[in-house]
């Protein structure tokens, strides 16, 4: 299914009504989670779940810096 990004509006592939989805490979922590769901209202395209990821991600090495 053609969908667009909530956040940036690049048109891109969802395969969320079936099993395999490019995005469940997508590693995110339940605080990047939540904040995706309070802030958009669908689906990000690769690029920015991406994006989202790498912060996500930096948080986490910074928070066992500490």
């Amino acid at each position: 299914m053609e969908k667009k990004c909530s956040k940036c509006d690049t048109a891109f592939t969802c395969k969320n009504e079936e099993r395999g989805c490019w995005c469940e490979g997508v590693q995110l922590s339940q605080q990047m989670l939540q904040y995706l769901r309070d802030h958009y209202s669908n689906c990000l395209c690769p690029g920015c779940l991406s994006e989202f990821s790498r912060e996500d991600t930096g948080s986490l090495l910074n928070e066992t810096k500490h």
